[in-house]
């Protein structure tokens, strides 16, 4: 079922009563998975829908340990419910077995198992989903990668709806998940890559699968990029941009690598590179006059840094939307992804606002194209603007979940 352009959309639907699972909600500096059910359950509330989310206490993606204070508390107009994480048994196992699938090294069915009930669990959670899953229409757990997901979907009976943020990655051909992928109600995905790869390894009914992704606002164009690119020292050298995680799994190791070779073989061109975020990859003193870790800035800065960039990089290779990208876009900024992200590189083939890359020369050609021919540049930007208005305002996205929705409302009604 291809929903990405509903043909009869549901403009006035019934009021949904829908619980949102996922590890962690709402605690500032988060992942993708985090912003994505944050921003679509405050739509959906402010579409009249009631939602409310179960979490845990937890901060921290690695540690999971409870610095929240357990209880619920009403946030942009959606009752959050946040349960203690349970003690994890062996943090050191799962580790082992976390490198192991990181080195593409096979897990026995025992070792996905011992993996699973290492990752993040909450025995609080799952008791009151047990208590609570009646009252609801349906159960969104998100994203697909852990314990809470796994196990407290278990606990939703037929209810259970998944939007998994699926990656091409060693957890997504575990038996464990196969498992529970085939056993969803229903499942909700950001793009047709992301759905396709689900498909390949899967067994699913095609008349439970959906794409609804996130919504995007159009955000008024920005006008302090000089007052930005002078309060960090950039002076008038263009510069391309990275927005998010530092780390070894979003390939950026592989971006400063590549801009290393570039500054050294292209040493006449004036040009920055900055970075905004945090992580532990290492940036070289070496080259502290052109890359420029910035770090977290204001919102407001944010915007600016990305209208200003000549171009926005997103190298990762394991994305299931992009939320960068889409935010890129609606400041006419085009893009640079790696060839081999599926999900990016549709995104750049369908709207035409970006190019992709697979090895350090095609890279080097892509930054001096976006550096010398600045009209295309600037259609690029433009093309990417129109399609995530096309595909990805709220008006259309909260459209496709409510049809969705009702897809699945109906195959529960039949079953029955």
């Amino acid at each position: 079922m291809n929903l990405l352009n509903p043909q009869s959309a549901i403009r006035n639907p019934q009021s949904f009563k829908i619980a949102f699972v996922i590890p962690r909600y709402e605690i500032g500096t988060a992942g993708g998975a985090e912003i994505h059910a944050a921003e679509l359950a405050h739509r959906l509330a402010q579409r009249g829908h009631k939602i409310e989310v179960f979490t845990t206490c937890a901060q921290d993606h690695h540690l999971w340990e409870n610095v929240m204070r357990e209880g619920e508390e009403e946030i942009k107009g959606v009752r959050v419910h946040r349960l203690s994480a349970d003690t994890r048994e062996n943090i050191l196992l799962f580790s082992h077995l976390q490198r192991k699938m990181h080195l593409n090294m096979p897990l026995s069915q025992e070792e996905e198992l011992a993996w699973l009930k290492n990752s993040v669990h909450s025995e609080k959670l799952y008791q009151t989903l047990e208590e609570r899953t009646p009252s609801f229409d349906g159960v969104i757990f998100m994203p697909y990668l852990f314990g809470i997901t796994f196990e407290g979907s278990r606990h939703v009976a037929d209810k259970f709806i998944l939007i998994p943020c699926l990656h091409d990655e060693p957890f997504a051909k575990l038996s464990i998940t196969k498992e529970m992928f085939e056993r969803a109600r229903f499942i909700f995905f950001n793009t047709q890559p992301e759905s396709e790869l689900a498909q390949r390894l899967y067994l699913l009914n095609s008349d439970r699968l959906a794409l609804v992704a996130l919504g995007f606002d159009e955000y008024s164009q920005p006008s302090g990029e000089l007052a930005f690119r002078q309060r960090y020292g950039l002076g008038d050298a263009p510069y391309f941009i990275y927005v998010g995680r530092w780390e070894k799994g979003k390939n950026v190791d592989l971006l400063i690598h590549y801009f290393r070779q570039y500054f050294l073989s292209r040493n006449e061109r004036k040009l920055k590179f900055v970075l905004l975020g945090s992580g532990d990859v290492e940036i070289p003193d070496a080259f502290s006059e052109n890359i420029l870790p910035l770090g977290y800035i204001s919102v407001e800065d944010k915007w600016n840094a990305i209208r200003g960039a000549t171009a926005l990089c997103q190298p990762s290779l394991n994305e299931s939307l992009s939320i960068v990208i889409m935010e890129a876009w609606s400041f006419k900024t085009p893009v640079l992804v790696h060839e081999n992200c599926a999900v990016t590189k549709h995104h750049c083939v369908q709207s035409g606002g970006g190019l992709y890359f697979s090895n350090y020369f095609e890279f080097e050609e892509a930054i001096d194209f976006f550096l010398d021919h600045d009209s295309l540049r600037r259609l690029m930007g433009e093309r990417g603007y129109q399609y995530v208005r096309e595909h990805y305002s709220w008006e259309k996205v909260l459209d496709r979940f409510e049809t969705a929705f009702e897809a699945y409302l109906k195959g529960r009604a039949i079953k029955q």
